[in-house]
């Protein structure tokens, strides 16, 4: 049974920059326990509004974020020193549904949903499972989260320009695994809408089960402003209350 959410005054545990641009940040909140899939906002001290990030791992009291430097926002997070108060909302959304055991968990990661990937992925080998975990960037610079994942499964990566692993993208990637033997996989992935909105339509084709977790500008993180309105087969909904996960084939592109 997950926790109920709450904002809690939590402290900055440890801050490090783990590759370019890319900050991990360890903020203890000890009353906080989450699903894969489950994001949380954050303040960001003398900004108005707060900053949604995925939940990327957590231990008996603290849970930690990775993120991108992409702003002032998560350029001043980057920088906050160990010991210093920040309030955190917590767990926000849904989180990934269980696993059909019949069949292998294929994890798309593209660009920052790798870093989605990633609770998903220790949680799946927690039970016994060994998930097909597929990665896809930019550049080699963009795989920083590479392997600490292949502690989890069997990681496979690609880049768009031949930096690290196969030249591709991640759902040609995809593809080539599923065109093989499409009843194996289960699809869960995380990224840009495009990626996204392939996989969706490469799964529809297949049959095979798709659950996507979605990334839109939030403000709030409840609900309550709408501004992560995304259309569905059941009308508008919010990705923050509403998701951030989604069956694929519910989404309305």
């Amino acid at each position: 049974m997950f926790s109920k959410i709450k904002d809690l005054a939590g402290i900055v545990k440890k801050s490090k920059l783990i590759g370019k641009n890319t900050v991990s940040l360890w903020v203890e909140a000890p009353a906080i326990k989450f699903d894969a899939g489950q994001f949380a906002m954050l303040e960001c001290p003398g900004f108005p509004l707060r900053r949604p990030f995925v939940i990327a791992d957590s231990d008996k009291n603290s849970l930690r974020f990775i993120f991108k430097i992409k702003g002032k926002g998560t350029a001043f997070l980057s920088n906050l020193g160990v010991g210093t108060n920040i309030k955190v909302l917590a767990p926000l959304g849904n989180s990934f549904p269980e696993h059909n055991k019949k069949t292998t968990p294929m994890l798309v990661g593209g660009g920052v949903g790798i870093v989605t990937m990633l609770p998903l992925a220790k949680k799946l080998h927690s039970q016994g499972l060994e998930p097909k975990i597929l990665l896809g960037a930019d550049t080699k610079e963009s795989l920083e989260l590479a392997e600490e994942l292949k502690h989890y499964g069997e990681v496979v990566l690609c880049t768009d320009d031949g930096t690290c692993g196969i030249k591709c993208n991640v759902v040609e990637l995809a593809q080539k695994y599923i065109k093989k033997r499409p009843d194996k996989y289960t699809i869960y992935a995380c990224g840009p809408n495009p990626m996204l909105k392939s996989l969706t339509l490469i799964s529809k084709n297949e049959d095979i089960k798709c659950y996507l977790s979605m990334e839109e500008k939030m403000a709030c993180g409840v609900g309550a402003c709408v501004c992560c309105a995304v259309k569905t087969v059941e009308g508008i909904k919010r990705v923050c209350k509403d998701g951030p996960v989604f069956e694929a084939e519910n989404i309305k592109w």
